[in-house]
Parts: structure tokens; sequence; C-alpha cells
């Protein structure tokens, strides 16, 4: 600490003796020295009647003699290529040694054979004779029975024939009641048909949600949504489904017409689900096979909602 003192204080004190000192002389002003300057007088008689001096002629330029072109070096002389070494010659491979014969081993003398044992002579037991067997008594003489007729073969019912999607649309227009339905005119469900609507519905319960739903985005490619789908409001088509073993659909049909009524646009909506279900690219449907009894018949809910994500 008290060496930083001591310098600072011996700093302080030099910075001020220079500005002391020094200031004088900085401000000085130096006197100017004037240089003497000799001066003659020429009148301008003199000045004409002064011979004029030749200028001297300039002189010629003299031009710089041409460097000598630099001879040219000496191509360096090849040096000769050593010669290649003799190879040397190979050395004789060393023939093999001679393999030695291989002895024969001695054939082992065959065994003698052992002398089958005596077998024990067995004595014969005398046969009893025989008894002579009684005569059956004679049976009546049975009918023969008379050959039982054959069945004749049952008619196999003819195969349905293949019904294409247009032949199923208009069915299904068919189906449809009148803009004003009466009661009358509502075709009444048969049991049948009940009975498989039920089916459907429980199998359909029992399915799990990621099957269902795997079902449903398989079938919502196929599905292209037609004008005025979106001012539909809450409306839901329901697609009664008969599938086969593999998955393909056998037969569909819109299960709840009697809910579109004469509107254009839900008849419209309904007929484009129905044929997306129908579409042969969307078959065979994502269903586990070993689960055919539950998903033999099902209902598949075409929701506007939810299908358009609204």
């Amino acid at each position: 600490m008290l060496r930083s003192v001591l310098i600072s204080l011996a700093a302080h004190l030099a910075i001020f003796l220079i500005a002391w000192l020094g200031l004088p002389e900085l401000f000085e002003e130096t006197p100017l020295e004037l240089q003497s300057i000799s001066v003659e007088v020429v009148t301008v008689d003199e000045f004409s009647a002064a011979p004029t001096k030749a200028l001297p002629k300039p002189k010629a330029e003299e031009k710089p003699k041409p460097k000598p072109a630099p001879k040219p070096e000496p191509k360096p002389v090849p040096k000769p290529e050593p010669k290649p070494e003799p190879k040397p010659e190979p050395k004789p491979a060393p023939k093999p040694e001679p393999k030695p014969e291989p002895k024969v081993e001695p054939k082992p003398q065959p065994k003698p054979e052992p002398k089958p044992v005596p077998k024990p002579e067995v004595k014969k037991e005398p046969t009893p004779t025989p008894e002579k067997p009684k005569p059956k008594p004679v049976e009546a003489k049975k009918p023969e029975p008379k050959p039982e007729p054959k069945p004749e073969p049952k008619k196999q019912p003819d195969p349905e024939p293949k019904r294409t999607l247009a032949d199923i649309l208009k069915d299904v227009r068919k189906t449809e009641p009148s803009a004003q339905p009466t009661p009358q005119d509502t075709p009444e469900d048969t049991p049948e048909d009940n009975a498989s609507e039920v089916v459907a519905t429980r199998l359909d319960a029992r399915l799990t949600m990621s099957e269902l739903d795997a079902v449903k985005r398989q079938i919502e490619r196929c599905w292209s949504p037609p004008a005025g789908a979106k001012e539909a409001g809450n409306f839901a088509v329901e697609i009664h489904v008969s599938a086969n073993p593999d998955g393909t659909v056998r037969q569909a049909r819109i299960s709840n017409s009697g809910e579109i009524g004469g509107d254009p646009s839900r008849r419209t909506i309904a007929e484009s689900a129905l044929r997306a279900v129908l579409n042969p690219q969307c078959s065979p449907l994502k269903l586990p096979l070993d689960k055919y009894e539950m998903w033999r018949t099902f209902t598949f809910n075409f929701d506007m909602r939810e299908m358009l994500g609204l």
C-alpha cells in the first residue's frame, strides 16, 4: 500500500515539474530568419541589346543496346538405364520322398461256427378222435325282404341370380315411401327381418371399438359425400350388412328407409352410403375371421356429422 502511494506522488510531482518548466519554452515565438537576396537592376535597353544565345539542341537519346539472347542451356544427357540384374535361377524342387508302402494286415482267420445244440424231441400226444356233430334242425326259409324304394332326389333350389348395384338401388327406391306416407302404405316388417336386425344389433355390440373403427375407416375411403351432405343435419343412414366368412359383403340394404321419406337429399346420401358398402375396393372388410359368428350380419351406422367431421 505504501509503495503504491509513493509511486503515485512521484508521478504527480514529475508531471507538475514538466508542466511548470516546459510551458514557457513552448509558447515562445521563434524569430523568422530572412535570407538576403542579391538583386541586379537591368534596363530595357541592355536587355534588348543582349545577344540571344542559341538554344542547345537536344541530344539524341541513345537507344539501349539490345541485350544478347541468353544461350540455351545444354540439355541434360540422359543417364543410361541400369541393366536389370539377372534373376537367380530357381532352385529345382526337391523330389518328394517315396511314400512307404502300406503294410498288408493279415486277414483274421474265420472263427469256427458253433455246433447247433440238439433240440429235445417232443413226444407227440395222441390226437383225440373228434365227435361227430349232431345234425342241425332244418329251419324254415325266411322270405327275402323286398328292396326299399330309393327316395327321389330333392330338387335343389335354383341359385339366386347375382344382383348388381343398380338392381339394389332400384329396390331401395321401390321400398321408400312416398312424400306423404299413410299408415296403410308403410309395409310391416316380417318376423325374419326383425330377428335379423336384432341379431345384427347384438353382434355389433359384441365387437370392440377398435374393430368397428377399422371397418368405419375402410368404408369411409370408398365414400364420396354428395352435394348437400353438410345440410343434412343430424341424419344417419343405417345399413344392414350380411357378410361371407372371408369378409366380403354378400348383401346390404338400407334399414331405416322410413326416416328418409321423400327428401331427395337424404335419398342421395343413403344411396351413396350403400354404394360405399358394396364397393369391391373396400372388400373384404377388416374384421377378425375367427369371430365370424359375431359379424356375419351387422348394422353399419353412417352418421353424417361423424363422417364429415362436423
